[in-house]
């Protein structure tokens, strides 16, 4: 199946540096099928470069330009976590950079489309509460005690772990 360039017959000739980015993506989605990618991942590359399509369609790819590259991110920003943002310009990078092996003449270096960086996330840490229920519960086993002992030690093994006032701590189940 030969893809037509920037509207010429397929008879015609056309250099790399005019080819319009719908026509570029649709030969890398057959080269992600001729690479036998899974099914998963040419549908995930089409939805994703879909976006890209939206307003740079008719653009040859050689004018596409890093800032135009820049808004479209902006606007995918909107309701989106970082994570599928990232997956969006993952997918950006890695067409492009098919673009440049290709021969194809790109706007720019696709290197320049980083990712977003992500917030960093502190793990919740347990309440007073929260610690201190399951100790005021009953413990037919003995076993309790022992887990949650170094579960602490675990946690925070350069910190003593202090037990609650009035909870039942077995000595010979602790020391295994």
């Amino acid at each position: 199946m030969a893809v037509h360039r920037s509207g010429r017959e397929s008879g015609e000739t056309a250099s790399n540096s005019d080819i319009v980015v719908r026509d570029a993506v649709k030969e890398y989605l057959i080269d992600c099928r001729v690479r036998n990618l899974s099914s998963r991942t040419i549908e995930w590359y089409e939805e994703k470069l879909e976006a890209l399509l939206g307003d740079l369609k008719d653009l040859p790819l050689s004018c596409v330009s890093i800032s135009e590259v820049r808004s479209l991110t902006e606007a995918l920003m909107q309701g989106r976590s970082v994570a599928t943002v990232n997956g969006y310009l993952r997918t950006r990078r890695a067409f492009l950079n098919w673009s440049v092996r290709e021969g194809l003449q790109v706007g720019f270096d696709p290197r320049r489309v980083r990712c977003l960086k992500e917030p960093k996330r502190i793990p919740p840490c347990f309440t007073k509460e929260q610690v201190q229920a399951p100790l005021k519960q009953p413990d037919q086993s003995k076993l309790r005690d022992d887990l949650l002992r170094r579960v602490a030690l675990l946690a925070h093994p350069s910190r003593p772990f202090h037990w609650p006032q009035g909870a039942p701590i077995l000595t010979q189940h602790l020391d295994r």
